[in-house]
């Protein structure tokens, strides 16, 4: 046994104290370096997510010339932001509000009121509807004038109590919104505040699952009450709780993160897709660990020992495997520490937060991640384990080098992409159509069941071909 672990040992000294190795660490770390630094000038040079194309005189003079229906309070409406100087947001942030925001808001509510509302209740007669109309428009218009968000929300408040019918689901609806109303006045939640945005949401979730009481597991609209209650859950514990930022499923997807305003969390998260980088560099050490020996003729200094060659063999498969996840490890290190330079450690103890059939689960925030990258790791052994395999058989690190990086690059982005595109979906079993665990679970991939069990069996089934095929070579072919 110490004769093996000395064949280890000497492995791991004859890999790093090669230049490339060296290299290949420094190379990890300005990676992560990198990827940190390009994000933060990314995000912090995005446009404003407020845009104003066209002023309020624009709106007035079109209303003027073209006369559609409604122009009588389009005209009237931004007339209004002139004559009373209010900034015009044409298209609204979804992710961090301006404290001002609400103005326009409000004016709309106004306008619509008195120029549609108003004059549909005139017209059915329906006095008190006019009356209370006519209350709202003037408690909004002192609002507005100013700047009190709160008297914003008071007036909406006593205006729905007023106009709420008495059928169960106007009630409903009437107490979603007198609880988002009554939130926003009583904590003092500004319309720039990160929770303004997050309670209505809660108000969302919960008119949308209005709709869906009666919904049973067989209906085919069951996935999205599911979908909206393990929403609202989390939304709901993240206001009882003041959690601003968290990590959930799929934040270390490009595709599926929905943050307009990433933090470290989503930063972090997303490195996993530095992971292609270092593979590519595992692939070089893997594809020439056998066939260096060969090309340079020290296998036979090796073989000299008293020990056999798939003790060997096994030292060299253990010392690639265990460089991969030493690689690993410091990438995840240098991301997460470059991503806190960048970004800041404020939410650094922020949860991962998930539900299931509406129950919330939390966990470990870095844990989750650790587990994304270990996930996505696979694919990186994978292909280093088809390297050693052809470094052992061919004993050509060009060969092995060269074939083992171009079908990582073309692997799941080229040649299943375009099976899949010709219909044959077959291609599931290939190795490169279940390396990206990730997107397995998160049900990413064009395969239907395509599901983490058949992955991971697939991967077996291809991991053990490699192992044995490369160990026939190593141990059964003669040294020459």
């Amino acid at each position: 046994m110490r004769k093996f672990f000395g064949l280890i040992i000497n492995e791991y000294v004859k890999i790093f104290c090669k230049a490339s190795t060296k290299i290949m660490m420094a190379v990890i770390v300005l990676v992560a370096l990198g990827y940190n630094f390009i994000m933060y000038i990314g995000t912090s040079s995005e446009s404003d997510f407020y845009y104003n194309a066209m002023g309020p005189e624009y709106y007035i003079e079109n209303a003027k010339t073209q006369k559609y229906d409604g122009w009588e309070r389009d005209l009237a409406m931004y007339t209004y932001y002139l004559e009373n100087d209010i900034e015009y947001i044409e298209y609204y942030s979804v992710s961090e509000p301006k404290p001002d925001e609400w103005r326009s808001e409000a004016i709309q509510s106004m306008f619509w009121l008195k120029y549609d509302t108003l004059k549909e209740a005139e017209t059915n007669g329906e006095k008190n509807k006019v009356d209370a109309i006519n209350l709202y428009v003037d408690e909004l218009d002192k609002a507005i004038k100013s700047k009190d968000w709160k008297a914003y929300y008071k007036a909406e408040l006593a205006y729905l109590e007023k106009i709420t019918g008495s059928g169960e689901r106007e009630i409903q609806e009437y107490d979603i919104k007198a609880w988002q109303l009554k939130y926003k006045t009583d904590n003092d939640v500004a319309p720039d505040d990160w929770r303004y945005m997050l309670i209505n949401d809660i108000a969302g979730y919960r008119y949308t699952l209005l709709d869906y009481t009666d919904v049973t597991e067989i209906d085919e609209n069951y996935a999205i009450k599911i979908d909206n209650q393990n929403k609202l859950v989390i939304a709901e514990y993240r206001l009882e709780n003041d959690i601003k930022e968290y990590t959930y499923n799929g934040i270390e997807s490009i595709y599926q993160n929905s943050s307009l305003v990433p933090g470290f969390w989503d930063i972090f998260g997303m490195s996993i897709m530095t992971i292609s980088v270092i593979s590519v560099l595992i692939i070089i050490i893997a594809g020439s660990l056998i066939s260096s020996e060969f090309s340079s003729g020290t296998v036979k200094f090796l073989l000299i020992n008293p020990v056999k060659r798939w003790k060997i063999f096994v030292a060299k498969y253990i010392s690639v495997i265990s460089i991969t996840l030493v690689s690993l490890l410091v990438l995840y290190i240098f991301n997460f520490i470059f991503a806190g330079i960048f970004f800041g450690f404020n939410s650094i103890a922020s949860p991962f937060l998930s539900a299931e059939n509406g129950n919330l689960i939390v966990g470990s925030s870095i844990g989750y991640i650790a587990v994304k990258y270990l996930l996505d790791s696979i694919g990186m052994v994978c292909m280093a384990t088809f390297a050693f395999m052809l470094s052992s058989l061919v004993r050509n690190s060009a060969l092995a080098i060269g074939l083992g990086v171009f079908l990582f690059l073309t692997g799941e982005n080229v040649i299943v992409n375009i099976l899949t595109m010709l219909g044959i979906y077959q291609a599931k079993y290939i190795l490169f159509a279940n390396t990206s665990l990730n997107s397995v679970i998160n049900g990413d991939t064009p395969f239907v069941n395509h599901t983490l069990s058949f992955a991971l069996i697939n991967i077996a089934v291809y991991m053990v071909v490699f192992i044995l095929t490369a160990w026939d070579g190593f141990v059964r072919n003669d040294i020459k």
